[in-house]
């Protein structure tokens, strides 16, 4: 599974706190390593800068539409403008999104966008959004995109999605032996459980700095994957077992002595969200590298609850 992180260039991926030399080197060879970067055509439209920086690289990346943010702004997006900017960059651009219309029954709103961007002359992927109906998703598979977008899913609460998600991978998405029969990508999921219940092509997740800013790291120890709260100032401090100062002292020594083998420091993730934000991403490559799940039955168990 690839896993896009969301803005990791437009969104400033600087450290904002101790800005030591070595801390921002340590930041830019985690950014120049990860593999897999997506942005949003709403926020790098007017960004040469990012774009040359990719360029530069001779790294591509996912380019988001920004539907759902030019959707909540009340923003307009031209389709041919955005078909000009995909053609445009190309050389830096390595898969689109569709311009998908937001809201229920949009369904053929976004076909037809879907349809006009190909005119254009521009290849950009289909979005099925959670509320969307069925026959939607089987007209683009019986059509023959092989890449398929799951969008639709931000607003959504993790059980809600865990339905909807179970009923679509079981039901179209999945060959008998649980593999997936097509790629499939994930819009905005930033329930890691999600990520590791089905066979995902790719995900994008912004979780990287949410987590990171309120205060939690991501931890794959063995025999226990769970998110830590670890701030010195989180409000959850009091709380029994989701806080790192609130763990019992054996396996608080367990944490310390992880990340420790990690090379950071826990007194620099308590106190710098930097630093949660370098952890963040650094625990996605490693996600990357674990077996790719199979999804065989709506019963199956959760394979991690963070």
């Amino acid at each position: 599974m690839r896993i896009y992180c969301a803005g990791l260039v437009q969104g400033g991926f600087v450290f904002r706190a101790k800005k030591s030399s070595k801390q921002i080197a340590l930041l830019e060879d985690l950014r120049r390593a990860y593999p897999y970067d997506l942005e949003s055509y709403h926020y790098i439209k007017e960004n040469d800068e990012a774009i040359e920086y990719y360029r530069h690289l001779k790294k591509t990346i996912f380019l988001d539409s920004g539907a759902f943010s030019m959707f909540t702004q009340g923003i307009k997006i031209d389709l041919k403008v955005y078909a000009d900017y995909i053609k445009a960059h190309a050389d830096v651009i390595h898969v689109a999104s569709n311009l998908d219309e937001i809201g229920q029954h949009r369904e053929q709103d976004s076909y037809n966008n879907q349809r006009a961007l190909e005119r254009y002359g521009v290849k950009v992927q289909p979005v099925h959004h959670a509320r969307d109906d069925d026959k939607w998703l089987l007209k683009y598979m019986a059509e023959g995109y092989d890449y398929i977008f799951l969008g639709g899913m931000v607003a959504e609460s993790t059980k809600y999605l865990r339905g909807w998600l179970d009923h679509v991978w079981h039901k179209y998405l999945t060959n008998k032996d649980g593999s997936a029969k097509i790629k499939v990508h994930g819009f905005g999921l930033t329930t890691v459980e999600l990520m590791r219940r089905y066979p995902w092509y790719s995900v994008d997740s912004t979780s990287w700095v949410i987590t990171g800013r309120f205060g939690s790291i991501y931890l794959d120890m063995p025999g226990r994957d769970f998110k830590l709260f670890i701030s010195d100032q989180s409000p959850t401090k009091k709380d029994w077992d989701r806080h790192y100062d609130t763990l019992s002292p054996l396996l608080r020594g367990r944490v310390d002595e992880y990340i420790r083998s990690l090379g950071y420091d826990p007194a620099l993730l308590r106190t710098d969200y930097g630093w949660r934000d370098h952890w963040n991403i650094a625990f996605f490559m490693r996600m990357m590298q674990r077996p790719e799940p199979v999804f065989l039955s709506t019963h199956q168990p959760v394979v991690s609850l963070f």
